[in-house]
């Protein structure tokens, strides 16, 4: 930091403030950065120059209130970009999210209506379709054999054709005209209750899958956003705050300026006075 001598005349310089104390009354309102400690260094510089200082010291302080400025605007432009980038990533994250959440529900829903419904018997339409027959079918030996009971043997052999005609419309029933044992026939009885079981439990655990990674995605989607909100806020702050200093500098220099001028002029006027003074006395001599 260049300091600006002071050439006052009639003893003015015995007024002029140390520039100890001024660093010390800077230093004491601690700046949270740098930049901001060597902002006031240089205002007690330009205050000082506009109290005793020249015309040189004049310019040169002006020089550097115009160079700080170009300085701080800069700053502040990439504080402007860097909140419009942070904007951006955080309106594609906000996107994002609610992509996320709702395939989220979708998968729910589609969860939600395959745990409701027997997906496997109906898949099993075929087998399925002559289980409601099974138990007709099968009450009808048990009702022939149980109809002869109390008669003679003679009645037994005359049901023999009935219980026949009973078992071969059993079995067409049953295999819809396909060649079959018994055994075969009962087969498909045993094995259909857990047919929507086998069939229910892939889709289940694969619906559940996905809906447990479209909730890792929402939360992971959801912290994304929280941390560019965050960073956004604070972007947002910063560009608050170097509004304000901005603000406050541009005051600071209007006012600087306008002393500056006025130590200027006065200090024109009072040496065209001196020499004034000074031509007329060298004109009685």
């Amino acid at each position: 930091m260049s300091h600006f001598p002071s050439s006052l005349q009639n003893g003015r310089s015995s007024g002029v403030p140390r520039r100890i104390d001024s660093l010390n009354a800077t230093q004491q309102k601690t700046p949270s950065h740098q930049i901001f400690l060597t902002i006031e260094q240089e205002l007690h510089d330009a205050r000082r120059v506009s109290s005793h200082g020249q015309e040189e010291d004049l310019r040169s302080a002006l020089n550097m209130v115009i160079n700080r400025v170009t300085e701080l605007s800069t700053l502040l432009s990439e504080a402007y970009k860097s909140k419009a980038e942070l904007e951006v990533q955080l309106n594609v994250a906000k996107s994002n999210l609610q992509l996320v959440i709702a395939n989220n529900e979708m998968l729910e829903e589609a969860l939600k209506s395959g745990g409701g419904r027997d997906l496997g018997w109906r898949r099993a339409s075929g087998p399925g379709a002559t289980a409601p027959t099974r138990p007709d079918t099968g009450e009808r030996p048990v009702s022939l054999d149980a109809a002869p009971l109390p008669g003679s043997g003679t009645s037994t052999t005359n049901g023999s054709p009935t219980e026949g005609s009973s078992n071969s419309r059993f079995f067409k029933t049953l295999f819809n005209g396909r060649p079959g044992t018994p055994t075969q026939a009962q087969q498909p009885h045993l094995n259909s209750p857990s047919m929507p079981s086998l069939h229910g439990n892939p889709e289940d655990e694969a619906l559940g899958s996905a809906l447990q990674k479209a909730r890792q995605d929402a939360e992971r989607e959801r912290k994304q956003a929280e941390r560019e909100r965050k960073l956004a806020e604070k972007a947002k702050a910063e560009a608050a705050a170097a509004l304000r200093d901005k603000a406050a500098l541009e005051a600071e220099i209007e006012s600087l300026s306008q002393a500056l001028f006025e130590e200027a002029n006065r200090m024109v006027a009072s040496e065209r006075k001196r020499r004034a003074e000074a031509e007329s006395e060298l004109a009685k001599l």
